[in-house]
């Protein structure tokens, strides 16, 4: 746990250039939807193997592509891995399950979370390892144009998933921006490995069920509660380049 003030944790950092990005997470951290994640496929676990996930089991696996998930979870429950195939049909029915629960929306703080920081003259932009046709042109409407359709990473547009950090070192080289220009809000540990790994400076906000502590193992400088705090601090955050 980080005993100092944020103030003091932001001073003590290495220098850095003046941030050009900040590169958002989709789920969890734009959009309240990890919840959802780990209902469906605790659902389908339970039904095909009639194994009961542990509540944090998807939040500790967010981010890492689905066929990856699958087999580090099925292999903790003793279940054999599964032919490619199997695996997208058991991806499909999740998909299936989580549609039902009407809940990929997003937080009610997320327009004004991107208006701070495009305010203080960052660009923002989204890294996500989901992918569904139209993905993009549903964030362009949903995020009312805060970023465009170029400033969007999904998981068409890398080979590695988190935790690799393929898919923030994309983002970075599509804004043309060098990994200590680039910030990272992320709310998963895989993905703040990814981030950390990529070079970037990285906030999470912790939306789900794990630990805070988790969150700062992985590399995060802070560790805010909601995206209001996030808000508040941004001024202090953006204060260390002035």
């Amino acid at each position: 746990m980080n005993h100092l003030s944020l103030e003091e944790t932001l001073k003590q950092l290495p220098k850095r250039p003046v941030p050009k990005v900040v590169i958002f997470d989709r789920d969890g951290v734009l959009y309240d939807t990890m919840q959802g994640h780990q209902d469906a496929w605790a659902a389908i676990y339970l039904k095909h193997y009639q194994v009961t996930l542990n509540l944090d089991e998807i939040f500790l696996e967010e981010g890492r592509p689905n066929d990856e998930t699958i087999d580090r979870v099925s292999t903790k429950y003793g279940i054999p891995i599964l032919p490619e195939a199997e695996k997208q049909q058991m991806v499909l029915e999740k998909e299936a399950v989580f549609s039902t629960y009407d809940v990929d929306h997003l937080f009610s703080d997320t327009i004004v979370m991107l208006d701070a920081v495009i305010a203080t003259g960052q660009v923002p932009m989204i890294a996500t390892g989901g992918y569904y046709k139209g993905i993009k042109e549903k964030l362009l409407v949903e995020l009312e144009g805060r970023i465009d359709l170029a400033h969007m990473v999904t998981r068409v547009d890398y080979g590695k998933g988190k935790p690799n950090p393929e898919p923030y070192l994309r983002a970075m080289e599509i804004a043309g921006v060098q990994p200590l220009e680039a910030i990272v809000v992320e709310n998963a540990p895989l993905g703040v490995r990814s981030a950390v790994e990529a070079g970037a400076l990285v906030f999470a906000i912790n939306t789900g069920v794990l630990p805070d502590q988790i969150l700062y193992d992985e590399g995060a400088v802070w560790v805010f509660d909601s995206h209001q705090e996030l808000i508040e601090a941004w001024s202090l955050i953006m204060a260390q380049w002035k």
